[in-house]
């Protein structure tokens, strides 16, 4: 069963269509309007400019003093008459071998156009006035044009040419006949080519909208083909991309899911299986009874530790988490964090450096830039080199603060760095000690410093270790 094509009034092929063939059809009705309404307007126009420059070329030879021949080449070529006048004297005039009239041929009309240009004068050196067919001595129908040559107190000099005016009745007629077959085909031609253009843009945005539907089918493979219209293309590049982040979400998703899942299990499957040895094996030794308490408290802390991360994570990323901003002395923070590790970790060989070299008081989340440094000091821990030495530094940079965390450990690979900020991600495990950890550590990190308008980043080469920073604003 074919697929009834159903009609869009509002799709863009349809819009395309309906704009082309209004702008068509304004076209062909503004060339009736000037063919057929205008053309005698325009012809009467036109003839005025074309006496108008005969005009200047005989004044041109008037000052230079060999006009005769000049105008008798002009009348003749122009199919006019001239003459020109200085008083009652007559200076110009065509002779009667010429066969363009005598020079009492168009004496009524010379008074008339005579009057306008002495009445406008001041105004204007020219004159023209158009005598219909009734009012002329041959009955047809002229431009009557007068020009001052000279105009100076006692002698004006005139200059007069008549041209005739040809009907343009039979000239309208056969225009619009012409009109009405060049605007039945132009309407045809420009239907069709509508038609095409619209087909031809539309069709590569048929086919993004197809490819983009599938991608709530979870097909992410989203590969449209290239097209020459520079927005579409730049909508092709948009949803790839859109296509790559919703396919890189899903698989980060999946991994956060399956690492959650397998972190969760762990601690629990240890609780459950020491509980279930305390019930049924009592144990009469006291030192291996708390021996095994102490696991299961540990794996509990644990696990509570996770779900900490995971809802605290969860609220920076969403924006519902609500800075707590005071003033607070960055030196004193870090003292406070190196003090604390170095009581608990010392036994272990840890050795620990605070450098600073400024004062710095800040204006932020005191308990959350603690939180950031402690999470950074403890990655340092895990990662550094056998020497056990994490190494914290403080640097002024005007109105900004930097605080660098240095471990001595195997590095990073440049490629694997901006990975490492991501949720559950970790570099290769090339170190010598087990790591534990809910791999959040400095995803958490990464939202806290972006929450105060900061930046964090590492600076790490392999085999000489890594450089974990942020940077935050002092006191505004």
């Amino acid at each position: 069963m074919k697929k009834r094509i159903k009609f869009d009034r509002n799709s863009i092929g349809a819009k395309l269509c309906s704009y082309f063939l209004f702008f068509t059809v304004f076209v062909i009705g503004v060339l009736w309007v000037l063919q057929t309404i205008f053309l005698v307007h325009y012809y009467q126009g036109m003839k005025i400019d074309s006496i108008r420059k005969v005009s200047n070329e005989i004044e041109e030879s008037y000052q230079e003093g060999n006009m005769v021949a000049k105008i008798n080449e002009l009348a003749i070529s122009n199919d006019i008459f001239v003459q020109i006048e200085a008083g009652d004297t007559i200076v110009f005039a065509p002779s009667s071998k010429s066969g363009r009239g005598t020079s009492y041929i168009f004496l009524k009309e010379m008074g008339q156009v005579r009057q306008i240009l002495i009445e406008n004068a001041d105004k204007s050196d020219e004159a023209s006035l158009i005598i219909n067919e009734g009012e002329t001595r041959g009955g047809k129908k002229i431009l009557a044009y007068a020009q001052f040559l000279e105009n100076k107190k006692g002698k004006k000099v005139i200059l007069y040419i008549f041209s005739p005016l040809y009907p343009v009745d039979s000239t309208v007629i056969i225009l619009r006949k012409q009109l009405i077959y060049v605007s039945i085909i132009s309407m045809m031609i420009g239907f069709l080519f509508s038609i095409f253009l619209s087909q031809r843009i539309t069709k590569p945005i048929r086919q993004i909208t197809r490819e983009a539907s599938n991608l709530s089918k979870g097909e992410f493979d989203f590969e449209p083909k290239i097209t020459d219209y520079t927005q579409i293309r730049h909508l092709a590049e948009t949803l790839k991309k859109a296509a790559y982040d919703l396919k890189k979400s899903e698989k980060l998703q999946r991994d956060v899911l399956a690492n959650i899942s397998h972190d969760l299990r762990t601690p629990l499957t240890m609780i459950k299986s020491y509980a279930e040895m305390l019930r049924d094996f009592p144990c009469a030794n006291e030192e291996k009874r708390q021996s095994h308490l102490k696991v299961i408290m540990d794996e509990t802390d644990r696990l509570s530790e996770l779900v900490g991360d995971i809802m605290e994570l969860s609220g920076l990323q969403s924006g519902n988490c609500e800075l707590k901003l005071e003033k607070f002395n960055m030196n004193e923070l870090l003292a406070e964090v190196v003090n604390k590790n170095r009581m608990f970790l010392a036994e272990k060989g840890y050795l620990f450096e605070l450098k600073t070299d400024c004062e710095a008081n800040v204006f932020a989340d005191k308990g959350k830039i603690k939180r950031v440094v402690n999470n950074l000091v403890d990655n340092a821990v895990k990662y550094t080199g056998d020497d056990r030495k994490v190494t914290i530094r403080l640097y002024d940079l005007k109105d900004k603060i930097k605080v660098e965390i240095e471990d001595s450990g195997v590095g990073i690979p440049y490629e694997e760095q901006d990975k490492i900020w991501e949720r559950y991600q970790k570099a290769s495990e090339n170190h010598s000690r087990e790591v534990k950890g809910t791999g959040l550590g400095l995803a958490i990190v990464k939202e806290i410093v972006a929450a105060h308008g900061g930046v964090c980043g590492v600076d790490s080469i392999e085999g000489e270790g890594s450089k974990f920073y942020f940077i935050i604003a002092k006191e505004s």
